[in-house]
């Protein structure tokens, strides 16, 4: 039977990392898909028509792969746990 080590501190903080950006993607692919959900009620409770809700599929979908440049060259710039943080 081998020995089982403690979690140092380093292995400890890297999991915790680790876990936060499997949160961080979870709720990326929630906000991506609630949208397509909730298409149905925005058109009835705010009236807009099946063009005008496209519009709005297209400038969420528009404006989360713009900020992915910035949130890209910034975390290579300053690093990643600076901008995730």
């Amino acid at each position: 039977m081998k020995n089982i080590q403690p979690v140092s501190g380093a292995a400890r903080a890297r999991n915790v990392v680790v876990l936060l950006m499997l949160a961080l993607s979870v709720v990326s692919y929630v906000d991506r898909t609630a949208i397509s959900i909730a298409g149905p009620t925005l058109i009835r409770e705010f009236g807009f028509s099946e063009t005008q809700m496209g519009s709005i599929y297209s400038v969420f979908i528009l404006s989360y792969a713009l900020f992915m440049f910035p949130g890209g060259w910034l975390a290579d710039s300053y690093g990643p746990r600076l901008i995730l943080a």
